[in-house]
């Protein structure tokens, strides 16, 4: 699920509270400060994630415990509505992690430069009372977390045309507003959310593929949203410079899949070597000459398989790594009649399914408590 989520307007890019002074009683009227300030902050790190903030609400707890949920960002400034920021492979964090991720950045010090604020000494007793209301009620609220590299804060504002991002349609003749209730969030289609960011990306993104690639759940969506017509990028259309498609996010999966998740890699190993032995499989061997793990099956050659730890965001990319490497294990392999499998984390999506079985490679992914094996016919 993809969604607009309103988060306060803050004029000074989102690297700390600026003293923002309203009416009303949402929490930044009640306490000087919004928890989102901080989003635009490149140090909010967390064991290599990017944190931020927005209030959790509905299916967005939901989605987010699965790591399956993109958050386009918005706020209304002075000249309008407009796009902050965009986050994909959102996951939701959890009390004792929200406590980590706390100290990690230091958040229980920042007590005395939020105290500088007009707008909170305006609205807490004495600095006393504040510093006890924020490190012990406040300062752990970071509510989600992403990959770094699925995490993007614009340095400009994408003003929002809710003409061009609902375009109306006979079925549909008026374009709704742009959500302003910080208490609550629109789902939109995957196509919507490219238009909103497109402009604001490189095409190479993971960001990009992660909307265009993904299957999405169209049961949040208001069917009235989705009957809206295409929309078009915000901004106008900007011509991207062409690239190989897959050069950037193959260089980031590499460097963020193979070189930071080994622990993982050694896990889905051992758990499928288990799933292969229990399954009649035999003379199992694992990490001989690069092979991750080879095998014999009733009714099938040697099969030489590589493990690839992923996110479903990242699947198609782990394929593509992993169909390289066999060929070149099967080109020095000993063995000469060989069947080659891709074992994933993650179920992948049936186009990236197909892309492994057309090219004559097996696949393989978690299912229950074993896994799942698909060869080509």
């Amino acid at each position: 699920m993809v969604v607009l989520k309103p988060v306060v307007w803050s004029p000074n890019g989102y690297k700390f509270p600026a003293g923002i002074d309203k009416s009303g009683n949402d929490y930044v009227a009640k306490r000087g400060f919004g928890h989102e300030e901080w989003n635009g902050d490149p140090k909010r790190l967390w064991n290599g994630k990017r944190v931020f903030h927005t209030e959790v609400k509905g299916r967005m707890e939901e989605f987010g415990r699965r790591g399956d949920l993109g958050i386009v960002m918005t706020a209304y400034s002075p000249t309008g509505p407009c796009a902050v920021g965009v986050a994909t492979s959102v996951c939701l964090n959890n009390k004792f992690e929200r406590i980590s991720i706390a100290e990690a950045v230091g958040a229980k010090e920042q007590a005395g430069e939020l105290w500088k604020l007009q707008s909170v000494r305006d609205r807490h007793k004495d600095f006393s009372s504040f510093k006890a209301y924020w490190e012990n009620e406040s300062c752990d609220w970071i509510a989600w977390r992403c990959p770094l590299e699925q995490y993007e804060w614009f340095t400009k504002p994408v003003k929002l045309n809710p003409q061009t991002l609902f375009p109306p349609t006979p079925a549909v003749p008026k374009s709704p507003e742009i959500i302003k209730m910080f208490s609550a969030f629109m789902a939109i289609t995957p196509e919507q959310a490219v238009s909103v960011v497109w402009n604001s990306l490189d095409q190479a993104s993971p960001i990009i593929d992660w909307l265009t690639m993904g299957t999405f759940d169209e049961l949040p969506i208001a069917e009235k949203t989705r009957s809206y017509g295409k929309p078009r990028p915000s901004g106008g259309v900007k011509q991207h410079k062409s690239a190989p498609p897959a050069v950037e996010p193959y260089v980031r999966y590499i460097r963020a899949q193979e070189l930071e998740i080994s622990p993982k890699h050694s896990e889905i190993q051992g758990r499928f070597a288990t799933h292969v032995a229990a399954n009649g499989g035999s003379a199992i061997k694992q990490d001989q000459a690069g092979v991750d793990i080879q095998f014999k099956l009733k009714g099938r050659r040697l099969v030489l398989a590589e493990i690839k730890p992923c996110c479903k965001s990242d699947a198609r990319f782990a394929i593509r790594t992993a169909m390289g490497q066999l060929l070149d294990y099967q080109h020095r392999h000993t063995e000469k009649l060989t069947e080659l499998l891709v074992v994933l984390e993650v179920k992948p999506d049936p186009q990236d399914i197909d892309l492994a079985i057309k090219n004559r490679f097996g696949i393989s992914y978690p299912w229950g408590a074993g896994f799942v094996l698909k060869w080509p016919t």
